[in-house]
């Protein structure tokens, strides 16, 4: 049969007369697991899909590193690591029923795994002097892949069209929590929620994911878990709400519990005020993790000024939530809050007239960038 067109076949523009310059940048545009597909059409692909700069942009932002050890090429640390490649360099909210958990997912360049790490504080009697909040627990809960690394999975995956994803079954919450029903929490700023009755598998649902945890620290919990991302965003201070960030609180009996204080503006020009919710991120039997531990209208209204150490300090009205056991009878009492610098405030809560009693709080966000991202010099927090 003629060409009717009058042009011949040598003569039709193909992918690989294009410019070496030109074909990586249209391989830029790929994803892992089409570039894994591509590599195996010609050796012409093959040779320039191996450019480490196009492997590289998959991983080397997420995990914060500039160099593919222990692997021998960014190709061969995609294929091992690219089903939890999401995991990234992140602070995690972990949902375990009424406490919550604060968790890491990091990079060990020794091992080439992605661990997850408890974020704890060290016992004290006195949580001014806290050397240890926001420290990593030493031993992960979990280190991925568990297997180890394997050379053969960049061809395992130009056999799949869809990526190599783990099969999480997610648990029931229980009667307990039938009060919750998305994740994170509705008193989290988030851009998407997982629902927690209706979810299926291993639908993600913007930053809100699921990961199976595989080892415990004597943690009497289901072997599945909720978690969400906690942005930065959502813990550094900025000039219009000073008091945003991480904080851990004394909480007596429970113990220390870390909290969000999150700014929240309401009204508009002259009446516009920037109060604070504090929202427990790990809590207890009485107050559960995502619920409020307490609100201040607004910061700038002062009642009076103490003298602390012989510093003049400001106090504010405040509102405390306060629940029985099993976060029955919920109810907000009169509190009072001592602002003593912008990295410890004191609040006082009013059960009765006559009885009252305070609790310590500190911010830990610098500690916990630390931690978490390994800054040298983080951002003033």
């Amino acid at each position: 049969m003629s060409n009717t067109t009058g042009k011949s076949e040598s003569s039709i523009p193909s992918l690989l007369g294009c410019p070496a310059e030109l074909l990586l940048a249209i391989l830029s545009h790929l994803d892992g697991h089409s570039l894994a597909r591509i590599s195996g059409t010609c050796r012409a692909l093959y040779e320039i899909s191996n450019t480490p700069n196009l492997w590289s942009s998959f991983s080397a932002h997420r995990l914060l590193i500039n160099t593919p050890g222990p692997y021998r090429s960014w190709k061969d640390l995609y294929g091992t690591l690219h089903p939890y490649l999401y995991l990234g360099i992140q602070l995690w909210w972990l949902d375990t029923s009424w406490i919550g958990q604060l968790a890491a997912s990091q990079y060990d360049p020794i091992s080439g795994k992605i661990q997850i790490k408890y974020i704890t504080h060290a016992p004290s009697d006195d949580i001014w002097i806290l050397p240890d909040v926001g420290f990593l627990v030493d031993e992960p809960m979990v280190e991925l892949p568990q297997e180890g690394p394997y050379s053969t999975q960049i061809e395992r995956m130009k056999k799949f069209k869809e990526p190599l994803l783990e099969n999480i079954t997610l648990r029931s919450m229980g009667d307990i929590q039938k009060w919750y029903g998305v994740w994170p929490p509705l008193t989290i700023p988030a851009d998407g929620r997982t629902s927690i009755g209706d979810v299926q598998g291993d639908e993600v649902l913007d930053k809100v994911v699921k990961i199976s945890i595989e080892k415990w620290h004597n943690w009497n919990l289901s072997k599945y878990k909720l978690a969400a991302v906690l942005e930065r965003e959502l813990w550094t201070p900025t000039e219009e709400s000073p008091w945003r960030g991480i904080w851990a609180g004394d909480y007596g009996p429970h113990g220390i519990e870390f909290l969000l204080f999150h700014s929240h503006v309401e009204g508009i020009g002259e009446c516009r005020k920037n109060g604070i919710r504090a929202i427990k991120l790990t809590g207890d039997p009485h107050v559960p993790r995502g619920e409020l531990s307490f609100i201040v209208p607004d910061p700038t209204e002062v009642l009076r000024f103490d003298d602390i150490g012989g510093n003049e300090v400001a106090v504010s009205k405040a509102l405390g939530q306060v629940a029985d056991l099993g976060f029955a009878r919920p109810r907000f009492i009169p509190c009072h809050i001592i602002f003593e610098s912008c990295d410890k405030v004191q609040v006082e809560w009013f059960f009765e007239p006559d009885i009252s009693t305070r609790t310590n709080y500190v911010r830990v966000s610098g500690k916990i960038e630390r931690a978490v991202f390994g800054l040298q010099n983080p951002r003033k927090v």
